[in-house]
């Protein structure tokens, strides 16, 4: 960065004829070898750059998966603090939305009004599963042969693995559409509206659809998962009261059972800590949400302790919608 004077400022290491290796404020480096041709002599960087550790082609595909509305679908090796971009500038994923995987090696993704799309996940395009749905707003797979298709007009419609319409569910009907979705242990369908209520839906017909938690005043819901083996679920939370130096951006844990019973477990300044979480998921107690402003995965354990994030940066590998965890293989946390 430029120093005070607004000169180009850099950190250079220098090791003394000695051998003693100092670190010095320089101008620029200059790089030398001992045979060949440098390309450039001083360094350059770049606002938007990928990071050092973003991994080479040759890397097997990462675990966590991510849609973004810059038509990519990048992944994430969590524990090693590398992404590969598996899909880029698909104008299939236009405004991309929404994302489930049907097996290990099978994904689901849509943009909001392009249709959902089945891919390999080595990016390779495998035709339309449905676009029957017009504003998509969440993917979920239910069981080994149905998938829920949130519309943010008017509820979740149901569809087999070759994407035509399940017999196995009746739609579920929201005048206020329906957007992220989870399934709990007992098979009741939560979701999240345009009005930023949770609401709840059981499969099997036992109960109604009915509000779980109702909005709050300058609080706005996002993504959410169901904890399993619990009655509970997290959602992601923004507090927005339109002052933006007082954004905040967190999750909060709720009971499935009782309602409008949430305690904030996590919560931090979406402008000061750069700082916009947009959806959730938990992997063997450990809760990783994706970032849409700033391009970062955050990694908190299931009491809302800090442990870990990642910093992918912004640019294409930001403006991300949903997050999910690839079938079959996992995301592992560095102990």
């Amino acid at each position: 960065p430029d120093d005070e004077n607004g000169n180009d400022s850099w950190l250079c290491e220098v090791t003394d004829k000695d051998g003693t290796t100092n670190f010095e404020a320089c101008p620029a480096m200059e790089l030398s070898c001992s045979g060949g041709e440098m390309e450039s002599q001083y360094p350059t960087t770049t606002p938007t750059a990928a990071p050092t550790y973003s991994v080479p082609d040759d890397v097997a595909i990462p675990d966590l998966y991510i849609v973004s509305t810059s038509k990519r679908v990048f992944g994430i090796d969590f524990d090693n603090e590398r992404y590969k971009s598996v899909v880029e500038d698909d104008e299939r994923l236009t405004s991309g939305q929404s994302l489930a995987f049907l097996d290990q090696y099978t994904f689901l993704a849509s943009g909001r009004e392009t249709g959902i799309h089945k891919y390999d996940v080595d990016g390779t395009h495998l035709g339309l599963f449905n676009d029957d749905v017009a504003s998509v707003g969440g993917l979920l797979v239910i069981d080994e042969d149905t998938v829920a298709v949130a519309s943010v007009n008017d509820g979740v419609y149901f569809f087999d693995y070759e994407g035509r319409t399940s017999t196995r569910y009746d739609p579920i009907s929201s005048e206020d559409g329906a957007q992220y979705m989870t399934l709990t242990d007992d098979n009741v369908l939560l979701f999240t509206d345009t009005a930023n209520n949770v609401r709840k839906s059981c499969l099997d017909s036992s109960c109604s659809t009915t509000t779980l938690v109702n909005w709050v005043r300058d609080k706005y819901f996002r993504g959410v998962t169901a904890i399993k083996g619990t009655s509970e679920f997290l959602v992601v939370t923004i507090i927005d009261d339109g002052d933006e130096s007082d954004k905040m951006g967190g999750v909060d844990k709720c009971s499935v059972v009782e309602p409008d019973s949430c305690v904030s477990i996590y919560e931090r300044s979406v402008s000061g800590d750069l700082f916009d979480p947009r959806d959730v998921v938990v992997f063997d107690s450990v809760i990783f949400m994706n970032d849409y402003s700033f391009g970062k995965i955050t990694a908190l354990t299931l009491g809302g302790d800090y442990v870990k994030e990642l910093d992918i940066g912004m640019g294409d590998y930001s403006m991300s919608h949903q997050i999910a965890i690839r079938s079959g293989t996992f995301a592992p946390l560095s102990k």
